[in-house]
Formats: structure tokens, sequence, C-alpha cells
């Protein structure tokens, strides 16, 4: 299942308002404006007038350039400018370094729904901060039935049908040392440079399912060091019952991928049967994948 996020400005504004020292000065009606895109940026030419390539769907932050500009307009140019400027609707408009508008801006953006903080943290530290937390919750995100775990500090996603064996395999590798990410489903962002990161939904955070013993607290059980809280998936592991007569690749020459997201991901076909240790298999299937990732095919060189 895969969705389109949002998120509306109360929500940045509890969430990052206390680190950030953010104050809402004017426009309260406008802490319910959705944002949709994870840029920040500065209007630049949009406050002299010229709007014709400006993205209104952005939140705006203003420093002591653009208040140096306009407070040097004659104050009708400045209402003018910032009146048409806000007459695109941005979702937020945040001033940076404690400064101040004057009254009548602020009027101007009370009546037209536009929120405006202020923070006395530098512009380009705010940028950063907004945009980090912008971009994870506006990420494209999948909900994906499977097992995720930290191998070697790899990603490995562990899929396959209901009662493969997913969890108990899972089981053993943190019984080998390995992270649990999440079980049963995992919530997979795609971030930008083309990366997906997983996670546990909260109501699972730190805990397996496995059959005859119910629900387990990994973290409890094994301590801290044997959970995180997310994980770039860089691997899927396919787990299947062997199927008698079909071919499974004996030599590697041939990479799997499996398409998340759009994402191409490497992916290994593993046949489960009694008396294979599938742990072991997916642990030897994460370090071969890390030598491919450092430009090392063992199989090609065989």
């Amino acid at each position: 299942m895969e969705s389109g996020n949002e998120v509306l400005v109360q929500d940045l504004f509890e969430t990052l308002g206390e680190d950030l020292d953010f104050a809402v000065v004017a426009g309260k009606v406008g802490l319910k404006n959705s944002i949709h895109a994870p840029e920040v940026q500065r209007p630049g030419l949009a406050l002299a007038g010229f709007l014709d390539y400006f993205d209104s769907k952005n939140i705006q932050i203003i420093g002591q350039t653009e208040l140096a500009y306009m407070s040097a307009r004659p104050e009708a140019v400045m209402i003018r400018n910032w009146s048409a400027y806000l007459s695109h609707h941005p979702p937020l408009v945040i001033v940076t370094r404690e400064l101040f508008l004057a009254p009548a801006l602020l009027e101007i953006a009370d009546r037209l729904g536009v929120c405006i903080f202020s923070s006395p943290k530098k512009t380009d530290f705010l940028i950063h901060k907004i945009g980090l937390y912008l971009e994870r919750e506006l990420a494209p995100t999948e909900m994906i039935h499977g097992v995720l775990m930290d191998v070697f500090g790899l990603g490995v996603l562990i899929q396959g049908e209901s009662g493969v064996g997913k969890s108990e395999t899972a089981l053993e590798l943190l019984q080998r040392g390995h992270r649990l990410v999440s079980d049963d489903i995992v919530e997979v962002r795609k971030m930008r440079q083309e990366i997906l990161r997983g996670k546990s939904p909260d109501l699972t955070k730190h805990h397996i399912e496995i059959r005859g013993l119910g629900i387990l607290n990994i973290r409890q059980l094994y301590g801290a060091s044997a959970v995180v809280d997310e994980m770039d998936v860089s691997m899927v592991a396919k787990m299947e019952r062997w199927r008698e007569g079909y071919e499974y690749d004996r030599l590697g020459l041939d990479q799997e991928k499996t398409m998340i997201l759009g994402i191409e991901i490497p992916s290994i076909l593993v046949p489960v049967q009694p008396g294979r240790n599938i742990a072991i298999i997916i642990e030897v299937g994460a370090m071969n994948q890390r030598l491919k990732n450092m430009g090392v095919h063992v199989a090609e060189e065989f």
C-alpha cells in the first residue's frame, strides 16, 4: 500500500517548535494549512514583485537579506509586493533571527490566512532542520509484509508467504548477533538519492511474533543492542518452500532485483527445506552483497 503524505503546519510546530524556538506571530488560522513539498526556500525576487516562477508549495524563509531589502523600499511598494507574495498562499513563512515584520505586513498575513513563525535560529540552520523533517514525513511510503533485519550493517528485507518461517529466521539471526528493525509489517519510505528507509510501525516496534510463543519484546529479551529504529533497505531475501524439479540458481551469475517504490533492490531467492539453516544462508548472502557493493563479484571471477 503506497501513500502520498502531507504535513500540517501545526504538526511542524508541535514537532520542531521547541527545538527551533518557534513562535506564531501572525496567521494562526494558517496552522491548518497543508505542506506537500519538502523544499524550504528563500523568496528572492518574489519580494520584488516578480512571481512568474514562484513556487508557492514550498515553505518560505525570510532572513536578514530579505528584510533589509523590504525595509529599503517605500512603504507602499513594500505592502504591494508583500500582498502579491502572500496572495499565492505559501503554507508557511518563517522569519529568522527574531527579526520583526512591520505590523502592516502581519495584518496582511492574518487577512490572507498565511501563518508566520519567528525563530531566533539562523536561516541555514532552519532550512537544514526543517528540510530533513519534511523529507522524511513527505516521502512516498509503502507498507510491506516481511521482516527487516540489520545484518552486518546491511538492511535485509526478508519476505515470503505466511508460515514459511520469516520470524523464526529473524530470531536465529538475533541469536547470531544481528539486529531487528521490524517484524511482520515494514514501513518503507522513499528518500532522496533513491534510498529506501524501513522502520517499524509504532504498534509493533521492537516486537516479534513466534508461533507457539506469541509476542516477544526483543529489546527486553536481548537488550537495546538487539534492535534498531530504522535501516536502509539494501537487499531482499525471498523465502519460499522448496519446489521439486525447479532449477534454483547454483552459480550466482544472474542478479535478481525486487522493485519497491520504483527502485530496484538486489534480491536472493532462498528455498526452504528441512535441514537448511536459512539464517546462515541469509547472513552469507548479506556478506556477499557487501562484496558486490564494493565491486567484487565472486561468481564472475570464478
